[in-house]
């Protein structure tokens, strides 16, 4: 019996020596293979913090736009369905500021990542290494418009300027229908306004001055400058912005006017007694060009991909009265929105086109005329 007891008291030791053993032994290998595996697992989250990094840069996207009623049509038909695509918050600017642009690049500090440029910037902007080439792996140019189409921009909307006129003042059917007529004085003495822009303020002069359109170019500056002379006394506003023109013929404070025709039919929507000719209108285009320098290049090339498609084309262009550079959507919209669009069939014969070339050469000696001759007496 004691020796029993004993045998007992033996194998309970055993047993007991053997679980401590056994659970210290388990005790000490769960910890150490517990810290290598906390290790991996926050190295692993660091790694996923360093892929994360640019996703999260690019969740904004600055786009510098004109403002008014043309970035409303834009928001509508290209930023929010963007957004919406893409996860992308848009930050607009507005209105485009070319001299600003130069100091942003000089700096190497772009903050803007897709600029609507006037068409006549695009060559400057490109000899001065301002924009970067564009990724045409991103950008489908199938259907664009190729006049508006080069490694550095594509067409963002065509529009015109034309001679637009309060119908209270200047009755329709009485109102000028072409340039020289908008310079008679004698028969129409109503105060006008002309933009603050050397572009396309000389073509019009020098239409007025009997000039042919197929014989603008090269501009005839001193003839035009000349032409101006007749007509500045009558400009009692040079208007900045397109949301000013329209609100200077709204509000009857300049019945005449050459102003962008979208701002007219924008304003004649909303109630005003506004309408446009378009006989002689000028036709011009803007651009979708990327600041160089931007941290967001490739979200920017979606982004014009995007509003170059198809569909946001065909959506703006019933927004806004807008011409749009792809052939195919024409196809998606009614026949009431295309015969508002300066492209349409019916008006593109009867408009004098730019020369962005003659412009590129030519637009810094020449603006710098224009600037100093509207401040002079």
């Amino acid at each position: 019996m004691k020796l029993k007891n004993i045998m007992m008291r033996t194998m309970v030791a055993v047993t007991l020596i053997s679980f401590l053993l056994t659970g210290c032994g388990q005790k000490t290998e769960s910890a150490s293979t517990a810290a290598p595996a906390e290790q991996k697992t926050s190295e692993t989250k660091k790694e996923e913090t360093k892929k994360e990094e640019p996703k999260k840069a690019d969740k904004e996207l600055v786009v510098v736009s004109w403002g008014g009623a043309i970035q409303d049509a834009q928001r509508t038909a290209i930023f929010k369905p963007f957004e919406e695509k893409f996860g992308v918050k848009i930050k607009e600017v507005s209105p485009p500021d070319y001299g600003k642009l130069k100091a942003m690049v000089a700096a190497g500090k772009t903050e803007w990542d897709v600029m609507d440029l006037d068409a006549d910037f695009v060559p400057r902007g490109i000899k001065e290494n301002l924009l970067e080439p564009l990724d045409f792996n991103i950008i489908d140019k199938t259907d664009l418009d190729p006049m508006s189409t080069n490694d550095y921009s594509v067409g963002a909307e065509y529009y015109t300027t034309g001679i637009a006129y309060n119908s209270e003042v200047v009755k329709t059917g009485s109102h000028p229908k072409n340039w020289a007529e908008f310079w008679d004085t004698s028969k129409f003495p109503q105060a006008r306004t002309l933009q603050k822009w050397p572009v396309p303020t000389l073509e019009i002069a020098l239409l007025a001055d009997g000039v042919a359109p197929d014989k603008l170019y090269p501009l005839d500056v001193d003839r035009a400058f000349k032409s101006l002379d007749k007509i500045k006394k009558n400009v009692k506003a040079w208007w900045a912005t397109g949301a000013q023109s329209a609100q200077l013929l709204t509000d009857k404070e300049t019945p005449l006017g050459g102003v962008w025709s979208g701002r007219i039919i924008a304003a004649k929507k909303q109630g005003a007694q506004v309408e446009i000719e378009v006989n002689q209108s000028v036709l011009l285009v803007d651009s979708w060009a990327v600041p160089k320098g931007t941290t967001r290049k490739e979200l920017a090339m979606k982004f014009i991909a995007f509003a170059t498609s198809p569909q946001p084309q065909a959506d703006f262009a019933k927004a806004y009265p807008y011409g749009v550079p792809n052939k195919k959507a024409y196809d998606l919209m009614d026949e009431a929105t295309k015969a508002t669009l300066s492209t349409s069939p019916e008006k593109r014969p009867l408009q004098v086109s730019i020369d962005v070339n003659w412009w590129a050469e030519n637009f810094d000696k020449v603006n710098e005329r224009f600037q100093k001759w509207l401040i002079e007496q």
